[in-house]
């Protein structure tokens, strides 16, 4: 959740930041977007595809029918990728052309506005430099020159339209919000005869003097908002340019300062992540093979149980030490009694067994279980007398007396699910290869609880699962660590644990968490895996 809130946090900051920079920015043209978008929105295909594959995966198409969607929904993605091809490429083209006639368009206007004047030409009286009639300034020593039409060469009034001599059309001022003059932008001294103002003069440099465009600044005009006449068509960068001159609001420097704070704390919760990390240490290794489950005894937290391939390990010391129980066969799966502390399951292949002494004695569950070969089980903390288990071949099972009697729940489910997790109301399934799957009725049907972006798991390798109804979380241990989840919506959230996690279990005081790797390192926590420091 604290990673979710800083992943939040962190966005707003950047989005305030660069906000500023696209409402001063020129605005898109609004519309239904481009052919190619629409064709990429229109492509379903693939997606098609990738979920008949799942569902094959999940035994729930027939391969006959499978293969005849599959040859179906391949033709028709190969035809929407070829038409988004072709839509991409003439999109291409035309804005090629669009390209090319802004720039000949550019450039002939260019040509004509820098044109030397074969007539009427003046004389700066500053410097002596020539200047043609449509100068405002001049060009060598940045003087005013007074206001003349570039016909007639009769003196001006300001913001004259027209010329009272012979009517020529003037250029129409342009009102360009200017930032106040400061010494870094130095005004240009004005001629003699023209009266004191606050002026200033704009000029755009294409890289040499010979192609600046030069923009004047009305006689008359009042500070703040200076109505500027071009000599020749301003370019959107320029005009781009001078808008993005102004001051930004106050509130993006708390914008950045917000963001800056936001970067630290995450950097703060980074290496303390990685600290934690590097401060794990096991506690002990077991010298076994092919560890499959863990469970701690709730009666006692000090006792716990491994079943591996080779039978069940006890310990009682709380993963300290370890010594063979009198248990042998492949322990596949453990499951303990929420409302009987000294009750505990075990199954496996061939294996459906119960103590209810806390382990010390074992006996075979009389049952009419279509299969003996277990992988998963699991007790409902609502109900203590319902177990689920999924059987080889038989798919997900329930019994509602203890393990007696079983009724099937879904035979389609994938062949390799690894763990089972029942909550009120949910029933989460931890495949090999698939992530972890949910089911809201009971298992009619599942969907993916694997995240998405941020709270997305670290590994569909999905090898146990926990469930904590204390605080409502659900743990995961894959193959690359451990990630924990308290609701669909918020995704999971990594521990700071690495390692290859093949047993998972949690202690009935709400805290003690235990942990075993594929190498046989067990690990404990005594803050719900926040720390993994071996005391």
């Amino acid at each position: 959740m604290m990673t979710l809130l800083l992943l939040g946090f962190g966005a707003v900051a950047v989005v305030a930041i660069f906000l500023p920079f696209v409402r001063q920015a020129y605005a898109a043209p609004s519309g239904g977007g481009s052919a190619v978008a629409r064709d990429e929105r229109d492509a379903g295909s693939l997606a098609e595809l990738r979920d008949l594959e799942f569902d094959r995966r999940l035994g729930k198409l027939a391969e006959e029918d499978y293969r005849e969607l599959r040859i179906q929904l391949a033709r028709r993605a190969v035809a929407e990728l070829k038409a988004l091809d072709e839509a991409r490429a003439a999109e291409a083209q035309r804005n090629q052309e669009l390209d090319d006639l802004i720039e000949r368009e550019v450039a002939a206007r260019r040509r004509v506005h820098r044109q030397p004047a074969t007539d009427g030409q003046r004389t700066c009286p500053a410097c002596g430099q020539l200047a043609s009639p449509a100068d405002r300034f001049c060009a060598a020593c940045g003087a005013g020159l007074l206001h003349t039409c570039p016909e007639c060469q009769t003196p001006l009034p300001p913001g004259a339209l027209f010329c009272p001599q012979c009517g020529r059309a003037l250029p129409a001022p342009v009102a360009v919000p200017l930032p106040a003059s400061d010494e870094s932008s130095p005004v240009p001294p004005l001629a003699p005869g023209v009266p004191s103002r606050p002026s200033a003069s704009l000029k755009r440099s294409e890289g040499s003097d010979a192609q600046q465009q030069h923009f004047v600044v009305d006689q008359a005009a009042p500070q703040g908002a200076m109505p500027v006449s071009e000599v020749a068509p301003a370019s959107a960068l320029s005009m781009q340019h001078a808008v993005l001159s102004t001051p930004f609001p106050k509130w993006t420097l708390v914008a950045g300062i917000a963001a800056m704070l936001w970067a630290g704390v995450a950097g703060v919760l980074y290496f303390r992540a990685r600290a934690a990390i590097a401060s794990q240490h096991p506690i002990a290794t077991i010298a076994a093979a092919d560890y499959h489950t863990l469970a701690i005894l709730p009666a006692d937290p000090n006792v716990v149980f491994a079943g591996y391939r080779g039978g069940l390990l006890l310990s009682r010391d709380g993963g300290a030490t370890w010594q063979p129980a009198a248990v042998s066969g492949d322990a596949m799966a453990l499951a303990v009694h929420p409302a009987n502390p000294r009750r505990v399951y075990l199954a496996g292949h061939n294996l459906f067994l119960r103590s209810d002494d806390g382990g010390r004695t074992w006996d075979d569950v009389a049952t009419d279980l279509p299969g003996r070969d277990l992988h998963a089980l699991a007790v409902a903390p609502d109900n203590p007398e319902t177990l689920y288990a999924f059987i080889v071949e038989h798919g997900l099972w329930r019994s509602a007396n203890g393990g007696v009697n079983w009724a099937p729940v879904d035979a389609s489910l994938a062949e390799n699910v690894t763990a089972l997790a029942v909550t009120a109301g949910m029933i989460y399934v931890g495949t090999a290869d698939a992530g972890v799957l949910a089911s809201r009725d009971g298992g009619a049907t599942w969907t993916s609880a694997n995240g998405f972006v941020s709270g997305a798991l670290d590994s569909r390798r999905v090898r146990a699962l926990a469930y904590d109804p204390v605080t409502r979380t659900l743990y995961a241990g894959t193959d690359r660590g451990l990630s924990f989840m308290t609701t669909m919506a918020a995704g999971w959230i990594r521990r700071p644990f690495a390692g290859d996690v093949t047993g998972l279990a949690l202690g009935s005081d709400g805290t003690t968490m235990l942990v075993v790797t594929g190498r046989g390192a067990v690990f404990r926590s005594r803050d719900r895996g926040v720390t993994w420091s071996g005391q």
